[in-house]
């Protein structure tokens, strides 16, 4: 195929090249992995979801899986009378 010889030296050469390169790659690969990434659900308060029922609630006083979610079956049964014989069931 081909009739020219790649000496010794040229296949040093290209040995240490390649490993040099894919040593570098490595290191930035590592580098990007083990940067701190910050993640939006950190920062989240755990009783969100009660602040946002209960103001949701105060807008719409007569929205009954509201006042489930925040544990308030009495006032779900007030509003509408049928709703615990629908989970009875």
């Amino acid at each position: 195929m081909l009739d020219f010889e790649v000496n010794n030296n040229t296949k040093f050469l290209l040995i240490v090249v390649s490993i040099f390169i894919l040593l570098t790659l490595s290191v930035l690969n590592i580098n990007n992995y083990s940067a701190l990434n910050k993640v939006l659900g950190i920062e989240t308060v755990e009783n969100a979801s009660d602040k946002f029922w209960n103001d949701f609630l105060s807008k719409n006083p007569d929205y009954v899986p509201g006042w489930v979610e925040i544990g308030r079956l009495d006032k779900a049964t007030a509003i509408n009378p049928n709703f615990q014989t629908s989970f009875n069931n």
